[in-house]
């Protein structure tokens, strides 16, 4: 499932980026960067031969639940601010709904 939210914000970060608008480039841009810390968050395997990506991974294994909840929902209206459109609102909202779902998993069973 983290892969498939990573590639749809990549690819919508990089269709928001294609524009001549400063704020376009700017939310693009942050978006990509929201993707990349997506899969260093939830695939460390992926990253685990890139000595930048290493603190990263294991901040991201004494992370918990609530933590993800908050970071993911937190960066992930910070391009929808700067620019809405279609694409920014598809690629974040994805990343919003995992940190949705890790809320409601840091919730618990009622």
């Amino acid at each position: 499932m983290c892969l498939c939210v990573y590639a749809v914000c990549f690819a919508m970060g990089i269709w928001t980026c294609i524009s001549i608008h400063i704020l376009s480039i700017v939310a693009g841009a942050i978006q990509i960067v929201l993707a990349m810390i997506v899969l260093i968050f939830e695939v460390p395997v992926c990253c685990q031969f890139f000595q930048l990506t290493r603190p990263i991974s294991q901040f991201s294994d004494r992370v918990s639940s609530m933590q993800r909840a908050f970071i993911f929902s937190g960066l992930a209206i910070i391009p929808v601010a700067l620019y809405f459109t279609v694409s920014t609102v598809i690629g974040c909202g994805l990343v919003f709904s995992v940190g949705v779902i890790y809320g409601l998993m840091a919730l618990g069973k009622k």
